[in-house]
C-alpha cells in the first residue's frame, strides 16, 4: 500500500461586508468578530469555491469598506462545507447571519487576528488577484470568496503579522 501525500492547501480571500437587515445595520467588523468567535463562516450555494474548500485550506478575511477595505485576520479551514442542523445553526449564526440565507458553513480554527489591519491599497500593486485591474481594483474584491495564489496568500499573511 502506498502512502498518499497530503494535498497542498488552497488559499481563499473571504470577504465580509456591512449587513443591512432593514431594522439594523451591522458593520463588517462586528460580523467578522462574531463569526471568528464562533469559529464558523457562512457560505451561500452561489459563493465561488464554496464546495471546493476543504480541511487544511487557509483563509484571509477581508473587511470590505467603501473608503478603505482591509485584510484583518487569517485562519485554517477545518471542515468542508456542510449544511448545519437547526441546533448547530443556533450556535453558529452571528447576529444578522439569519438574513443571509447561508446554505453551508465551514468550520475555522487556528484563527489569528492582525494587530494592525492591512489596507488593500498597500498591497494592491503586489497581488496577483488585482493584476491588470487598474483603477477598478476594488471591484475585484467584491463577492463572498476569491481564490488566492500562494504568492498572494504569503504576502498578506506576512503583512498581517505586523512589523517585527
Amino acid at each position: 500500500m502506498t502512502r498518499r501525500e497530503p494535498e497542498d492547501p488552497a488559499y481563499y480571500f473571504l470577504i465580509v461586508t456591512r449587513l443591512d437587515t432593514g431594522d439594523q445595520r451591522i458593520s463588517p467588523e462586528v460580523l467578522l468578530e462574531e463569526r471568528l468567535k464562533r469559529g464558523a463562516w457562512p457560505l451561500n450555494r452561489n459563493t465561488a469555491h464554496a464546495r471546493k474548500m476543504k480541511p487544511g485550506d487557509r483563509a484571509v478575511f477581508y473587511v470590505a469598506r467603501k473608503a478603505q477595505g482591509y485584510a484583518a485576520a487569517q485562519a485554517r479551514i477545518a471542515s468542508s462545507a456542510w449544511i448545519p442542523t437547526t441546533r448547530e445553526l443556533a450556535k453558529l449564526q452571528a447576529p444578522g447571519d439569519e438574513f443571509l440565507g447561508a446554505d453551508y458553513y465551514i468550520r475555522l480554527d487556528e484563527i489569528s487576528r492582525s494587530p494592525m489591519p492591512v489596507p488593500a491599497s498597500e498591497l494592491r500593486r503586489s497581488l496577483d488577484l488585482l493584476a491588470g485591474a487598474g483603477s477598478a481594483w476594488g471591484a475585484r474584491l467584491q463577492g463572498g470568496a476569491k481564490r488566492l495564489s500562494t504568492h498572494d496568500f504569503e504576502l498578506i499573511r506576512v503583512a498581517l503579522q505586523g512589523p517585527p
